[in-house]
């Protein structure tokens, strides 16, 4: 799903739990997104900036190096979200653990809205591993059933 999503996610969670809006709960939802894959997308803008907003625009996402492939299937990983629920926890305690909720979930709903290369590899990297979701894009209805539903669960818990 989109990182505003994941965010969305994030700020009802924090709500739920802790009974009001966390910052670090919220930037942890779409934490793995932004360490797994921004700095790749910036360096592709930067580079082709036409290519990449005409391939978002068609839904088409690649990778284009291995090490951007690597990244990705590390921070998209329950290992991942392990260590970052442990490192969280040292720090900030009882958020903490919120923390590892919210970027647990990103994963979550990664599986069922990724697909081919971008799918989530559970257990990278000590396994290939995945469950083959649908890709979402802007043109896709499910990309808005996330969204209607996420609003929905927002209105009823919120």
């Amino acid at each position: 799903m989109d990182l505003f999503y994941h965010f969305f996610i994030g700020m009802i969670l924090s709500k739920l739990f802790l009974g009001y809006y966390s910052l670090p709960v919220i930037i942890s939802s779409g934490f793995i997104d932004i360490i797994g894959i921004i700095p790749f997308i910036i360096q592709k803008i930067i580079n082709q900036p036409k290519k990449v907003i005409k391939d978002w625009l068609n839904g088409h996402v690649e990778f284009y190096s291995n090490t951007e492939k690597i990244v990705y299937r590390t921070t998209h990983s329950l290992l991942f979200a392990i260590f970052f629920t442990i490192i969280c926890y040292i720090f900030f305690n009882k958020i903490g653990l919120i923390m590892g909720l919210a970027n647990l979930s990103h994963l979550l709903i990664d599986i069922f809205t990724h697909n081919n290369d971008f799918s989530t590899r559970l257990f990278y990297p000590l396994s290939d591993f995945h469950i083959k979701g649908k890709n979402w894009n802007i043109k896709d209805p499910r990309f808005y059933l996330f969204w209607i539903l996420g609003i929905v669960v927002f209105i009823i818990f919120i």
